[in-house]
């Protein structure tokens, strides 16, 4: 039985200190807005990439103060595009979106 506490309490301290992060994108007809947040605040300098959009493969976008950034993305050469964020704290996502050949 009391190993079942035990098991219990930790399991309770291990959910309690998992952050919980989130990367919301809103496609514009000429780019996407994407935003960063972890626990429910803005993150701030995460660095932002996508991948599939050849004009910017190597370009680094930085959110702002309020955890978002805007990335021009011309989709003349792809349809897809996978956004790749990295908090300061080292927590990463991966978001791939899709978009119709109306948005350009």
């Amino acid at each position: 039985m009391r190993k079942i506490k035990w098991g219990i309490a930790f399991l309770m301290m291990a959910i309690s200190t998992i952050a919980t992060a989130n990367m919301r994108i809103v496609d514009t007809p000429a780019g996407s807005w994407v935003s960063i947040e972890e626990n429910g605040e803005p993150v701030s300098n995460a660095s932002v990439k996508v991948s599939n959009v050849p004009s910017i493969a190597n370009t680094t976008f930085k959110t702002n103060e309020y955890g978002e950034v805007y990335i021009p993305i011309s989709l003349r050469f792809s349809r897809s595009v996978t956004f790749t964020a990295i908090t300061p704290s080292g927590n990463e996502f991966k978001a791939l979106r899709a978009r119709d050949a109306n948005d350009e």
